[in-house]
């Protein structure tokens, strides 16, 4: 435990022997944490967060997330100055929310360090902002795609079939490769299986991104924000942390599999640093969920 004023470590005791203010024991029982602080007008969480938030997994959490979003913006300016000839530009709004997210992990981080009273929310509304903004995106994503998708199926058809027979006429002579290393060439019949190929396409990944932004991220924004609002209630009621950690591991493992995988082909050593260290700190948050956020089944 620390103290709440000086921010020294003081084991369990119940005064700080540098600068003598009472603290208060509950901080280091889990049994405790989720009871309401009606004497103290809620400060018990802003010092369980400071308690929970100073645990030295979470520093390592926040410099792993750190050095992945820089190696990402570097490697993306080497690729831009080789291809464009020695004119370095960073594509920084494709990396705007992992931006975001580091600095609101910065700024928790910052506010478990200072001492005193209280604990600011602004790292907290940043993460929950990020999580909420890439969910409404995701659903114009998925709304395009659906569009798409039944636009294709009705009329995607019809447009092969009323090409003009000369389109056929010369050779497809493409040889794609497959698993058993021999090789096929596509036919002009072939070609009136394309829109069921594609339409097969965009169902599957318009699942996939359905089921992510359902199961996945509308249950981090609940966690990020019952952060966030158990500040301003003074009780710790985190909301989905065990489906949150649930699926980190999955992420995890996910993200394993890619950085495996990468080494089979030419790819960017750089990228693979930056896999490495988020796949790291992907781990790190499903520790910290459980060591920190999660008593038995209460918040599944």
């Amino acid at each position: 435990m620390y103290c709440k004023n000086c921010g020294r470590e003081i084991g369990d005791a119940k005064y700080c022997p540098l600068c003598g203010t009472e603290q208060d024991t509950r901080l280091s029982d889990p049994e405790n944490m989720f009871e309401p602080d009606h004497r103290s007008g809620g400060s018990f969480v802003a010092e369980r967060y400071r308690y929970i938030f100073r645990d030295p997994l979470f520093l390592v959490l926040v410099i792993l997330e750190t050095a992945a979003c820089i190696i990402m913006l570097c490697s993306g300016s080497i690729a831009s100055y080789s291809s464009t000839g020695g004119n370095v530009s960073v594509n920084i709004g494709a990396d705007i929310p992992s931006i975001l997210f580091t600095i609101a992990l910065w700024l928790i981080f910052a506010q478990a360090k200072k001492p005193g009273p209280g604990f600011g929310t602004a790292g907290f509304t940043i993460a929950s902002g990020v999580v909420k903004a890439i969910w409404i995106l995701l659903w114009i994503v998925i709304g395009i795609m659906a569009v798409a998708l039944v636009g294709f199926a009705a009329v995607g058809g019809e447009i092969l079939e009323n090409l003009p027979p000369e389109i056929f006429d010369f050779d497809f002579d493409i040889d794609i490769p497959n698993a058993l290393g021999a090789s096929r060439t596509i036919t002009p019949e072939m070609t009136l299986f394309i829109p069921a190929v594609i339409v097969a396409i965009i169902a599957v990944v318009l699942i996939v991104l359905i089921v992510i932004n359902l199961l996945y991220v509308r249950k981090l924004h609940k966690f990020a924000k019952s952060v966030c609002v158990s500040l301003k209630t003074g009780m710790l009621d985190i909301k989905c942390a065990g489906a949150v950690r649930g699926w980190m591991i999955a992420g995890f493992v996910l993200e394993c599999l890619s950085i495996l995988t990468v080494f089979s082909g030419r790819i960017n050593a750089l990228i693979v640093i930056a896999q490495i260290c988020s796949a790291a700190a992907t781990l790190i948050a499903a520790i910290l969920i459980k060591r920190h956020f999660i008593k038995d089944s209460y918040m599944y």
